[in-house]
């Protein structure tokens, strides 16, 4: 079920991004692609065929937003700096405990990834999209620690997974097309 949510995804946010584009006659940039990117590789993740392989896609979508939100507005070194304290005993005490393996080291890898792109967004919430681009980021980072607390077997985390996802993923697509670059004069 969720590789047909993924894969019926791709379509529906291309046609969206180019569609914008064309009715809006935006100035198309090489920056407007990055969080296009984003999705693009959080629909791939989905259906990626195990957790770690997962983890990459969804750590390189994050990468993409934060190198698109970062040259929108400065860095927000605190939230990185309080994300990162919360992170270090949530590995500590939920995710490691269930073992140091290949699974919960990319889960790490792709934690620290979601700190630099939710940074960048609190840096960038004051640019074109960038409320929604913090919003459905924020939502992203929630859904995957119901997604952590699950698999630790923590009861009651893995129904607000669905919700919280598709609810990021529709604030990313409205980020993307409310944050395009002006039309062309």
């Amino acid at each position: 079920m969720l590789t047909i949510f993924a894969m019926g995804r791709i379509p529906v946010i291309l046609a969206v991004f180019l569609g914008a584009h064309i009715l809006s006659r935006r100035r198309w940039t090489a920056a407007a692609f990055l969080p296009l990117l984003g999705l693009l590789l959080t629909s791939a993740g989905d259906p990626a065929g195990n957790w770690e392989r997962s983890c990459v896609f969804f750590g390189a979508a994050h990468i993409f937003w934060f190198a698109f939100l970062a040259g929108r507005g400065r860095f927000s070194w605190r939230t990185a700096g309080v994300l990162t304290f919360l992170l270090v005993p949530f590995l500590t005490v939920v995710v490691f405990p269930k073992g140091s393996g290949m699974r919960e080291c990319a889960f790490a890898l792709y934690a620290f990834c979601t700190i630099l792109s939710v940074s960048a967004a609190v840096g960038a919430r004051k640019s074109p999209g960038g409320g929604f681009y913090l919003a459905g980021l924020t939502a992203l980072m929630i859904s995957d620690v119901c997604i952590a607390l699950d698999l630790a077997a923590v009861r009651g985390a893995a129904p607000a997974v669905g919700p919280l996802y598709v609810l990021a993923l529709a604030l990313l697509l409205i980020a993307l097309v409310r944050g395009l670059p002006a039309p062309a004069p």
